[in-house]
């Protein structure tokens, strides 16, 4: 009785100890959070952005992440088809990374092949594209709508025959404006299979992938990179067959000859056929395999063989901590971006009327550091012609000047004046200087003696499209600013103070 009382004590001491070396930091949504996760967090953000970050400044950014993650949950994003699926393909090139590295600790043999591999994957080519990146909850109507404007787009670009201008098209209809060196397993299996098929020159056709629709052009390349290609995943299935066979040296992977003959005998058996991890293998888990592939017994044992042994890695994975946390943190960024795309840039990006009142609001944010000037300088040939423009422009607003003066000296008037409309700074044209900004200079022309400068001077932008970059990230801040009041309203966020303290400092 003692012996057990004593045993239940030092279990219950040993959590305690465990608790205070790693205790909860926060509670969000009533998840807790350990004071390792939270630190290994901090630690990768500092990494990434090489700048030192107070602690109680990342755990107000390290919430709201969370809480986006929480949010794209709740509206069911992580249960989408495309999310599912990029999960899953992340997972399995984690799995398969983790098995090859296994592989290359091995043999100087297998050394070899990983070093092939990585002088494969230095092979790369340099593309430029044009790509309409997609959410990954978009509709078939939307998605056929995309797939249309770039196979207009395309369409386009065929039209121009040797004479294409790629990278104009690039910068009027792309999201991915700048150039980018691809190398081998860095971007989805799409993209890769069309870049590096492409002669340099040639352009791609619209295709599709879990990011977007892309149109590609090869600029350059460094090597026979389709040659790379081939060569580097005849490697790679060397350094998986060298894994399997590590695997199964690791795991005691001991056959059992009876089992095995009776059923390459008859095609089925109900002994064991191999031990693995301990675990004994039977013939009614063969079976099972079995209805799944359709090729000759032997074969269908070695593909049974060869899972069970990467489905046991996988299992043991399953358990690894650093693993786990890896597919989560990937899964988290997808929620996030995708989260983020629904509440915050696509509105932004289509409610123009949201963008104009919020403009309007905050206008004294966007006053130039000097005042400019807006309106027309028009030289006219006659005092007459001078007359009519400044009687005709008085009815017209400032944003119809242009139009109205092309119309107006066109084809037998189209001598009689020169004009010039738009936003003027200081020093931009003489004749503003003298007129606006009480310059020196601006002297009459012979051949057009009567100047007019008509327009007003501003302190700042008068309509937001002049400023939509900026007036676009602020008002992204300004409702990111309310979401995370929501959110946190929504979900209940609490904070250990003194466990925050303890988290070292980088």
């Amino acid at each position: 009785m003692r012996r057990n009382l004593l045993i239940v004590c030092l279990c219950w001491v040993s959590i305690l100890l465990f608790a205070q070396q790693d205790p909860v930091v926060m509670r969000i949504n009533g998840t807790p959070i350990m004071r390792s996760e939270f630190e290994r967090a901090y630690r990768e953000e500092y990494q990434k952005s090489r700048q030192k970050c107070d602690v109680k400044a990342y755990a107000d950014l390290f919430i709201n992440q969370r809480l986006k993650v929480w949010a794209a949950k709740s509206a069911g994003l992580d249960t989408l088809p495309l999310v599912k699926k990029q999960v899953a393909d992340f997972r399995a090139q984690l799995l398969q990374a983790k098995v090859l590295k296994r592989a290359g600790e091995g043999s100087g043999a297998a050394t070899c092949q990983s070093k092939a591999v990585g002088e494969a994957a230095s092979e790369q080519v340099y593309v430029l594209q044009i790509t309409r990146y997609l959410p990954q909850n978009i509709t078939t109507n939307r998605f056929r709508v995309e797939e249309l404007r770039m196979d207009s787009v395309y369409k386009a670009l065929v039209a121009q025959s040797t004479s294409v201008d790629f990278q104009q098209f690039v910068q009027l209809f792309s999201d991915e404006k700048k150039a980018l060196w691809i190398q081998p397993l860095s971007r989805t299996k799409e993209f890769e299979k069309v870049a590096f098929s492409l002669p340099v020159g040639e352009i791609s056709q619209p295709f599709a992938s879990p990011e977007g629709i892309h149109i590609i052009q090869v600029i350059d390349r460094q090597a026979d990179s389709g040659v790379a290609i081939q060569q580097m995943l005849t490697k790679e299935d060397q350094l998986i067959n060298q894994a399997y066979e590590d695997l199964k040296s690791e795991y005691g992977y001991t056959p059992d000859p009876k089992g095995v003959a009776e059923l390459l005998e008859k095609g089925e058996t109900t002994q064991t056929l191999f031990v693995l991890g301990g675990e004994a293998y039977t013939g009614e888990m063969f079976k099972r395999f079995a209805q799944t592939a359709d090729v000759g017994v032997q074969k269908q044992l070695d593909y049974f063989i060869k899972r069970s042994v990467f489905n046991y890695k996988n299992r043991l994975l399953e358990k690894n901590a650093d693993f786990c946390q890896a597919i989560q943190a990937y899964q988290s960024e997808l929620l996030v971006r995708e989260v983020t795309y629904q509440k915050l840039d696509n509105p932004i990006k289509s409610d123009t009327t949201a963008l104009r009142t919020y403009f309007q609001f905050h206008r004294s944010n966007y006053r130039w550091e000097t005042p400019r000037f807006r309106g027309a300088v028009i030289h006219c040939a006659d005092k007459k012609m001078a007359k009519k423009v400044k009687k005709a422009l008085k009815k017209k607003a400032v944003e119809e000047w242009p139009s109205f003066m092309k119309e107006l000296f066109k084809s037998s008037q189209s001598g009689m004046a020169h004009w010039e409309c738009g936003l003027f700074a200081e020093g931009d044209n003489s004749y503003v200087d003298k007129k606006i900004f009480k310059k020196k200079g601006g002297d009459p022309l012979k051949s057009h003696p009567f100047t007019l400068v008509l327009g007003e001077k501003q302190k700042g932008p008068g309509h937001y499209a002049e400023v939509a970059e900026v007036v676009e990230r602020d008002y992204k801040t300004f409702l990111n600013t309310y979401w995370m009041k929501q959110l946190r309203a929504a979900f209940k966020v609490e904070i250990n103070q003194e466990v925050l303290k303890t988290v070292n400092n980088i």
